[in-house]
């Protein structure tokens, strides 16, 4: 399998509309899981196959959010600073 998860990973460095393909193929067929050595061998090969045949195409990359939900919560990272006792790092 890992050679299989590899050759997903290089289509995905080969260009964001490659990465992005496999990215929606995951939303829609795998619950979203993007990390190809989670998946088994056969999942793989038929991404590869649909990929490599054209039935996959490439896809025009999203935009993607930079921060996560609603941004900085404040001081839950910041190291120093904050009032109360406790270990800091």
């Amino acid at each position: 399998m890992g050679d299989l998860a590899e050759q997903v990973k290089v289509i995905q460095r080969s260009d964001p509309g490659a990465k992005q393909a496999w990215w929606d193929y995951c939303d829609t067929h795998l619950g979203g899981v993007k990390d190809p050595s989670r998946h088994e061998a056969s999942v793989l090969q038929e991404f590869l196959n649909g990929y490599n045949s054209g039935a996959i195409q490439h896809a025009t990359p999203q935009p993607h959010k930079v921060g996560g939900k609603g941004g900085s919560k404040g001081g839950a990272y910041t190291m120093g600073g904050g009032g109360g006792g406790g270990g800091g790092w």
